[in-house]
């Protein structure tokens, strides 16, 4: 039987920081055995990569806003989680052209001196949180709780879209098709990277 709270602590409010970056939690207490979290955290980061024999300078931007429900099976500390997510996670980013001032698209060398090719990554917007952690912000003991989530934020398959200068589509008649290659030959290449880790640590204080 689940029983009501009889802690004078109903809400908590805590940072938090991890691999889904740094941000904030508003903790809301409904009985001894669980707690409704709302979470929002974000990052951005400058990432240089290669994919498909292209090198690339980008920016990472990680932003994800969401609520769980927090189950404690023993009214410890102990817990698991599940939730939804909104997650804002974009990937831009540039090609970088080689020695001879060019870039390998779909197996042809096209000279992008003078011009670009870009490319945008994103996921899906609505996601969902499985989990489990430990630190219970509204149990009973001091205000102050230091909290951990280990979990997956199932995302989705990315989607990758390259664009290109209009100089150079004009030089290059061919390039929509190889492009267009190049497009699905990326998507597939990353369509493993569904799920993202969620490693966090937090800081909350009850009132």
């Amino acid at each position: 039987m689940l029983a009501l709270s009889d802690s004078d602590k109903q809400f908590a409010f805590g940072v938090n920081g991890g691999s889904r970056g740094a941000g904030f939690d508003l903790v809301y207490q409904i009985n001894d055995n669980f707690n409704l979290r709302g979470s929002y955290s974000q990052y951005d980061i400058s990432e240089s990569f290669e994919e498909d024999d292209i090198d690339y300078d980008g920016e990472f931007e990680l932003n994800t806003t969401g609520v769980m429900l927090d189950y404690y099976p023993f009214s410890g500390a102990f817990r698991l989680s599940a939730g939804y997510f909104n997650n804002g996670t974009g990937l831009a980013a540039s090609a970088q052209a080689g020695a001879a001032g060019t870039v390998d698209i779909n197996g042809v060398d096209y000279d992008i001196t003078n011009e670009f090719l870009d490319i945008n990554m994103d996921w899906d917007s609505s996601t969902s949180y499985i989990g489990l952690g430990w630190g219970n912000s509204l149990g009973e003991g001091s205000n102050w709780t230091v909290t951990f989530d280990l979990g997956i934020l199932l995302t989705g398959e990315p989607n990758a879209k390259l664009t290109a200068s209009d100089g150079l589509h004009a030089a290059n008649p061919d390039l929509i098709a190889d492009i267009a290659a190049e497009e699905a030959s990326l998507n597939e290449d990353l369509s493993d990277f569904n799920k993202y880790p969620v490693l966090q640590l937090g800081l909350t204080y009850a009132f």
